[in-house]
Order: structure tokens, then C-alpha cells, then sequence
């Protein structure tokens, strides 16, 4: 029987997709992010208020973060991006250290050379997961 598009709406619903090994499945032909975080700060303590793949955030030390991923990727060749904002100054600069391939560094700078804690961060990682 032909169907015109419109005719009928189909709903797929998941908790896990996995490839025919049982194995995580290869996506191809995107570049979907693999992971993401928005920290708020209180004091020193950061708060994790919404992430994908972040199983959890350690304070380390003043402008120093360790995320850990629930998920880790395939190596350590994924890329990461973070942002911050500061509510007193804006001078800043931020470093991705990529760790190991189930967590990350990142560290805040003032000034060039100071490390400072942020009030909000913004991280996206990208790569293939393991």
C-alpha cells in the first residue's frame, strides 16, 4: 500500500542503543558532541547544573578542574573547549589539558599567569568514544 509522507508519524524510543557486539554503536557522518558541562561556582565549590557524559567535576585547587567522563573516549586525540565568566574580571584565559581518555584538566587564568575560579563554566568535549 503507498503511503504519502504525513500519513503516519512513528515514534522510536531507547534507553540503549548498541551496535550487534553489544559494543557501543559507530556513528558516522556527524560531529554530535561527546560531552558537555555547565558549572556554576559558589565560593570554590563548583555545582555541576547540567552535563552529558560528566560523571564528575573535582575542584583541585584556585582555577583548577578535573572532569571526569562517564564515558571515556577511544584515546586522548579529542578536542575540548571551555568557557568561562567572570563576575568581577574578564581578563582571561582558559586551558584544555587533555589528561587521559576518561578525563580532562582545565585551567582558568587572570591575567595571563594568575589562576583564578571562574563564577560559570561552559565545557564541550568532541571525539570518538572507546
Amino acid at each position: 500500500k503507498r503511503r504519502d509522507i504525513g500519513d503516519a508519524m512513528s515514534t522510536l524510543k531507547a534507553d540503549t542503543i548498541q551496535n550487534t557486539s553489544g559494543g557501543a554503536v559507530t556513528l558516522t557522518k556527524q560531529s554530535a558532541a561527546k560531552g558537555f558541562a555547565s558549572i556554576v561556582y559558589s565560593g570554590a565549590t563548583p555545582t555541576n547544573n547540567n552535563s552529558v557524559n560528566v560523571s564528575s567535576i573535582a575542584y583541585q585547587a584556585v582555577g583548577q578542574l578535573d572532569v571526569n567522563f562517564t564515558n571515556a573516549f577511544g584515546n586522548t586525540h579529542y578536542a575540548g573547549n571551555v568557557s568561562k565568566r567572570n563576575t568581577v574580571n574578564n581578563d582571561s584565559a582558559e586551558t584544555v589539558i587533555r589528561d587521559a581518555a576518561g578525563q580532562v584538566d582545565i585551567r582558568f587564568f587572570e591575567n595571563g599567569s594568575t589562576h583564578d575560579d571562574p563564577h560559570e563554566v561552559n565545557f564541550v568535549v568532541h571525539g570518538d568514544l572507546a
